[in-house]
């Protein structure tokens, strides 16, 4: 949101005021001036935090959040990123009580990516989570969904509820015309995961890990960033693996972006319980630094045909003999010239201001 906010701002003049959550994260830039106002709201909360724990906080985390927005100015329009989907709560009542247009930002299609996780089983509770998704639907002036498999398969789920919705892709603020990533190696080839290591990534992660197992190519590495609620999981995992696997914590975003292009290739990576069709945000950070990409992810998921379309690299279902053969391939390409189209395809396709000017136009 930092890209979008700061392209309103200093790009299109607009008075933006961003509403968010302060939490013990690492990548939250505290000391760094923002071209925006920003208001941050204080949650006892983290990744690795129990889910209903987070839940709770989340619900409650509305009141106070509101509270710090409603008296004061009128909002001409209002986007909320989901999920989490009780924000959009928020939106809901500013609309009502001091006419703003909201926009609803879909990120992940929650409740069902955690019903396809396994992580809610029951059905009360799905029920009040799929009443509050179908009532956002029905009350927001406009819903963007970052693919189109995203926003056919809420249509077909929610039949008639949703009013005006586009696609509008997740977006990047590029810095330069030309890739950042200029030099690779062919002799280490070291592939980066950084991130969230929580239920929607742990699948795709081992799967990765036992495929390069099976490749059994020494010039292949990879280095895992991350923090999570399944962390322990990949650490009882590589216990007594002989891999070149190397697990480190989480850094902080704003020093992540530079970390990248010390890396041949990023990694994308999907649990195959992942059946709803999102596409991770990082796969537009490797694109933007004209970094290759990998991805392993269910079959239907929009990733593989956004990195077909750009020729950024390969892809792969959650088959680890698949995905020994997908690397085998990917490593014997030119690097480089993938970088260079996934920097272009991002350029043409998802840069913050043509995203921006769709989302307005649309709405306004």
């Amino acid at each position: 949101m930092e890209d979008l906010s700061n392209h309103l701002a200093c790009d299109l003049s607009y008075d933006v005021t961003v509403l968010t959550t302060k939490t013990n994260q690492a990548g939250l830039p505290n000391q760094k001036p923002f071209p925006y106002k920003i208001i941050r709201q204080r949650f006892l909360f983290n990744k690795k935090s129990n889910y209903i724990l987070r839940g709770i906080f989340g619900i409650l985390g509305i009141f106070p959040m509101l509270l710090r927005v409603l008296f004061k100015k009128r909002f001409d329009i209002v986007l909320v990123y989901s999920p989490p989907i009780f924000y959009g709560l928020i939106g809901v009542i500013l609309k009502k009580i001091r006419s703003s247009k909201i926009v609803l930002n879909v990120q992940d299609l929650f409740p069902q990516n955690a019903i396809d996780l396994g992580i809610i089983k029951n059905k009360r509770l799905i029920n009040l989570f799929e009443r509050i998704e179908k009532y956002l639907y029905e009350n927001y002036d406009l819903v963007t969904f970052h693919s189109i498999n995203n926003k056919n398969f809420s249509q077909n789920k929610y039949k008639g509820s949703i009013g005006k919705s586009i696609v509008a892709h997740n977006w990047i603020k590029l810095h330069k015309d030309k890739p950042t990533k200029t030099e690779f190696s062919t002799d280490n080839i070291k592939f980066i995961f950084g991130g969230v290591i929580g239920p929607s990534q742990i699948g795709g992660i081992i799967d990765f890990i036992d495929g390069l197992s099976i490749l059994n190519n020494s010039k292949i590495s990879i280095d895992i960033y991350g923090d999570g609620s399944s962390k322990s999981e990949l650490i009882a995992y590589l216990k007594n693996k002989n891999l070149s696997v190397n697990l480190f914590d989480l850094i902080p975003a704003h020093d992540y972006e530079s970390k990248l292009v010390e890396y041949d290739v990023g990694l994308v990576c999907l649990s195959e319980q992942v059946k709803t069709p999102v596409v991770p945000g990082k796969l537009l950070g490797y694109m933007k630094l004209g970094l290759p990409s990998f991805a392993i992810a269910s079959e239907g998921n929009d990733v593989h045909q956004i990195i077909s379309n750009s020729h950024c690299g390969l892809s792969s279902k959650n088959n680890p003999q698949e995905i020994s053969e997908s690397l085998n391939k990917l490593i014997k390409q030119d690097l480089k010239e993938l970088g260079k189209n996934g920097f272009e395809f991002a350029k043409n396709n998802f840069s913050v201001d043509k995203i921006a000017n769709k989302i307005l136009s649309s709405i306004e």
